[in-house]
């Protein structure tokens, strides 16, 4: 709870997306996250990372996000 809402997984799920090739061995272009809906602080980190709402579980239980890296970024 102490580290809540300080950006910290923003700042990881951001330092994932850029360094992919360092830390996983692989560049990430494109990427996709399942989130809750009331699922608020996640959905700010995933936000705040370059992820875009792209839909919603037919069902509402689960909202799907995508991340696509941008040009100026791959270089």
């Amino acid at each position: 709870p102490d580290f809540r809402g300080k950006g910290h997984g923003s700042a990881i799920l951001n330092e994932l997306l850029l360094c992919g090739q360092s830390i996983l061995g692989v560049e990430i272009k494109k990427a996709f996250a399942v989130i809750f809906p009331n699922n608020h602080a996640s959905m700010r980190a995933f936000e705040k990372a370059g992820f875009v709402f792209f839909k919603a579980h037919s069902d509402g239980d689960a909202w799907y996000y995508t991340y696509t890296k941008k040009l100026e970024e791959s270089s």
